[in-house]
């Protein structure tokens, strides 16, 4: 990609002239050459013949006329087109070839600029440009009035008209705001800071976009997201996914769900032989040192062992509850509290 500064001065001549130039010097002769406008475009139709190849080219290179020897033929171009025609179809074949390559290079130039307008379009200069201009006077070459409007000049209107609501809106916000202050001066602080802090983020987004000419970090998420699946736009690019999808291609987003998948096969193996491991090595320390299990067959406890167990219990009963002899209600309630606090 072009650097911004080379792209804003190409868009500067695109919005004050209408178009870019190509010059050449043939046979003592200076023609310049301008790629073919939307407007233009429309009206291609109504003068060639598609059918024949040479007449198609002579048509659109004499709509891409733009002066030769210094004669404009912007202001009479309908009176200027037969002879256009004609000159160009008895031009030399060179001529015709290298001619077209010009124009089509500018032509490729104008697209490519295109997505930095945005950029340009928070530059102090493109502000100043609309100051200066308006629409009304972008049309500084004779003749320029009757290609009307391009692209980048349309688009470069709507967004300075939208920069001036903006800044009529900053106006009345801060006239509403200084009126607000006088019956509510917390409350219009707050409201103040929210907005300040809003609007420095925007500046320093538009700064950053005008610094490379368009948004990077939105570029650079598109371009992630065209990468990791294959966009679909129309119904021709649903129909060439299902194709892909039968002929078994994968993209990187199938890749990588692949590649999960099969890390997660490795791991769940891995955890299944960590279990029968650890279940082998239980196995074997079992079968080196057995358990006993030669003893005495359980049995009921006789009378005489549940006499001997009741008695333990029955003397650590009456031990516990001797403290307590001789003690009112209320003691008694506080020592058994204090024991309790103190234990823990």
């Amino acid at each position: 990609m072009m650097p911004a500064e080379d792209a804003y001065a190409i868009i500067d001549r695109i919005i004050v002239n209408g178009f870019l130039t190509a010059e050449m010097r043939v046979d003592g002769s200076y023609i310049v050459m301008k790629n073919m406008s939307d407007r233009e475009s429309l009206m291609l139709d109504m003068f060639r013949d598609a059918e024949n190849v040479l007449d198609d080219i002579a048509c659109r290179l004499s709509f891409c006329t733009f002066s030769v020897d210094g004669m404009n033929f912007l202001p009479s171009r309908a009176e200027a087109m037969p002879a256009l025609m004609g000159f160009w179809r008895e031009a030399p074949t060179s001529l015709v070839v290298a001619t077209n390559m010009a124009v089509q290079g500018i032509s490729e130039r104008y697209l490519e600029v295109i997505s930095y307008l945005e950029g340009y379009c928070y530059t102090d200069k493109s502000r100043y440009l609309w100051r200066v201009y308006k629409e009304g006077g972008l049309f500084a070459v004779p003749g320029a009035v009757a290609l009307g409007l391009n692209a980048v000049q349309e688009n470069w209107a709507v967004v300075n008209r939208s920069l001036d609501d903006e800044d009529d809106y900053n106006k009345d916000f801060n006239l509403s705001l200084m009126v607000a202050s006088s019956f509510n001066s917390k409350g219009a602080k707050v409201i103040s800071r929210n907005y300040d802090t809003k609007r420095t983020e925007l500046l320093e987004l538009r700064a950053e976009i005008a610094k490379w000419g368009y948004d990077r970090k939105r570029v650079e998420e598109e371009k992630k997201q065209s990468e990791w699946t294959v966009p679909l736009r129309s119904r021709e690019d649903l129909v060439r996914e299902l194709y892909r999808q039968m002929r078994g291609e994968k993209d990187k987003h199938d890749l990588f769900m692949e590649k999960w998948m099969q890390k997660q096969r490795e791991r769940a193996e891995q955890v299944k032989q960590r279990a029968i491991e650890r279940a082998k090595q239980w196995r074997e320390k079992a079968q080196a040192a057995p358990i006993d299990m030669e003893g005495e067959d359980s049995r009921q406890a006789t009378s005489e062992e549940v006499e001997k167990l009741s008695g333990a219990r029955a003397s650590y009963v009456s031990k516990y509850m001797s403290a307590y002899e001789g003690l009112d209600k209320d003691e008694r309630f506080l020592r058994k509290i204090g024991a309790r606090v103190i234990g823990e």
